[in-house]
């Protein structure tokens, strides 16, 4: 998968180098981990353009009704890849509305 060229972060990420990685705000504070991500197709290829994060996330993915989706994280808002995926700006904290 490819993502969109943001900054200094690669061209080219493995969807395994996302999955269960932790995700922190500018504030260093823990958001919690990838579990899944949305890609689009750009041509010939997928290219990631949101992390889901969290543990709403997860239980999203396996069909938990009457949940959110959990935290969504465009890949603009991508800092830093390494050791964490680090984000630009202080997450607000999650509302019991469905974060965008």
């Amino acid at each position: 998968m490819s993502a969109p060229p943001t900054g200094d972060l690669p061209a080219t990420v493995r969807l395994q180098e996302l999955i269960g990685r932790v995700v922190v705000d500018a504030a260093g504070r823990r958001l919690g981990r990838v579990v899944d991500v949305v890609a689009e197709l750009w041509g010939d290829e997928l290219r990631v353009t949101t992390l889901l994060v969290g543990p709403r996330a997860w239980a999203s993915r396996f069909g938990a009704t009457g949940r959110e989706e959990g935290r969504r994280v465009r890949w603009e808002e991508i800092a830093a890849l390494t050791p964490r995926i680090a984000l630009r700006s202080v997450a607000a904290p999650e509302s019991r509305e469905a974060t965008q």
